[in-house]
């Protein structure tokens, strides 16, 4: 069993050394400090030693000089070993006479590599060496060292030259892996955004981090909500009647979009919607009335279906209003795109007064639309904290 001497002053080090070389089978004593180890190595005249550089009282480069300047133990051969990587380091390991460099923390396989070398191939310092000045970085340097020597110096730095470009190689394909993962996440953060927000004010938040709330002169609401759902909530399950919403909700979807309006929120069995936000847009009231007969015509044809099989009539109400409002985002950890204003009550009021299968509007909507639609005149309409109003049944589109 060969024996190897190391010098190290950290615990952690140390402990990692010294498990790896007793796991290779060497018989190993270790040296807190350079004079520790240096009394080691005199005792027990070792096969190979290995030693940190940075060390209290005597450095590894101190302790290599005087290893190899005592005739009894300048045959042995030296490994610096440090987590210094500078060129002037390993220059002052060949002068003071080091047969090999491996860095820190330990890698088994490349200190191995250096190990198994120096003890295969002895080297004896008989021949005369006449001493080389190699000037460095604004240092000079006096190499004694002979030729093999140096050449176990030089491999040794390739080997670490080599462990770490292949540790860089395995980081950059880490890192390749992490800016993928990044990537895809960017693009489902951007997904789920615009599922939330519109583009315009997803774009802003994340320039930003904030948003600011826009006033629009004019725009168009649209509310439905289904009369009587309590009592339908009675004959379904709870599944059955989600399942259901579900089914209407996402075909209103549809529809919005189709008409380029901005759903902004369902709440139980209301639906809500805005036409000419965020981008103004001057047929918000025609684009809204047009989504709106749609949805009364679908939700026939979903009723008429639902006749035959003995369930119970969906009676959707869609009420209509335009004017001013204010659209912004409200929260900082659940972002909720809303709009604020008089002109969202009296929507909600147009649909609460409004009769089921019909598209309710109000006196300022219809005076947009006029031109566009066949409007049926309900007369001044009482509406709850808003007195009476003047309302209209949209009964279809004018032929043109």
């Amino acid at each position: 069993m060969q024996t190897i001497v190391f010098a190290e002053d950290s615990s952690v080090q140390g402990v990692m050394l010294r498990r790896i070389l007793v796991e290779e089978g060497y018989n190993v004593f270790w040296g807190k400090d350079g004079g520790e180890a240096y009394a080691l190595i005199e005792r027990e005249k070792p096969s190979l030693i290995i030693t940190d550089v940075e060390m209290p009282d005597m450095n590894g480069f101190e302790l290599c000089r005087k290893i190899k300047n005592n005739e009894a133990l300048k045959d042995i051969p030296v490994v610096i070993c440090s987590s210094l990587a500078r060129p002037e380091d390993i220059i002052t390991g060949i002068e003071c006479g080091a047969d090999g460099y491996v860095t820190k923390p330990y890698d088994k396989k490349y200190l191995m590599y250096r190990v198994e070398t120096l003890l295969n191939n002895p080297i004896a310092t008989n021949e005369e060496v006449t001493p080389i000045t190699i000037n460095y970085a604004g240092k000079s340097f006096e190499i004694v060292a002979d030729r093999l020597h140096i050449l176990n110096m030089l491999l040794s730095t390739y080997e670490n030259s080599l462990k770490q470009y292949n540790e860089l190689v395995n980081a950059q394909i880490e890192l390749k892996k992490l800016n993928k993962s990044l990537d895809l996440s960017k693009k489902e953060t951007e997904e789920v955004l615009l599922n939330i927000l519109p583009k315009r004010v997803a774009k802003e938040l994340r320039q930003t981090g904030k948003t600011k709330p826009v006033f629009y002169e004019s725009a168009s609401i649209l509310f439905t909500d289904f009369k009587g759902f309590t009592k339908l909530s009675e004959k379904f399950t709870t599944e059955e009647l989600i399942h259901q919403l579900d089914q209407f909700f996402c075909y209103f979807d549809s529809i919005m979009q189709m008409y380029n309006i901005e759903k902004i929120k369902t709440i139980g069995d209301a639906y809500m919607c805005v036409s000419g936000i965020p981008e103004t847009n001057p047929n918000h009231a025609v684009n809204i009335i047009k989504a709106g007969l749609e949805l009364a015509d679908y939700m026939n044809i979903v009723n008429t279906i639902n006749s035959q099989k003995g369930i119970p009539p969906w009676e959707i109400r869609i009420g209509v209003h335009s004017g001013p409002l204010v659209a912004g985002v409200v929260g900082t950890k659940k972002f909720c795109y809303d709009v604020w204003g008089d002109s969202v009550n009296v929507a909600s009021r147009m649909e609460s007064s409004g009769v089921p299968g019909r598209v309710n509007i109000s006196g300022d909507t219809y005076e947009i639309i006029k031109d566009n639609f066949i409007c049926e005149y309900r007369g001044k309409v009482a509406a709850k904290n808003k007195g009476e109003i003047d309302m209209y049944f949209v009964n279809g589109v004018k032929s043109s």
